[in-house]
C-alpha cells in the first residue's frame, strides 16, 4: 500500500479533533487539531486509511 503526502485545511468552527481508523473502521488513536487563521490545518496521517472528523 502506497502512503499519501496530503495536507487538508478545513474552515469549520464546529470540528475539534479527528479520530485515525483502521482499515475495519475502528478507531485507532484521536488526534486534537489547533486553529491558525481562522482554520484547521492539518497533514493527513500517513499511517491511516479513514479519519473521522468531530
Amino acid at each position: 500500500m502506497a502512503t499519501v503526502a496530503l495536507e487538508v485545511t478545513l474552515r469549520n468552527d464546529h470540528v475539534a479533533r479527528l479520530t485515525v481508523l483502521d482499515m475495519n473502521g475502528m478507531p485507532l488513536r484521536t488526534v486534537p487539531l489547533a486553529r491558525a487563521d481562522g482554520a484547521l490545518r492539518f497533514a493527513f496521517p500517513a499511517e491511516a486509511m479513514y479519519v473521522v472528523l468531530h
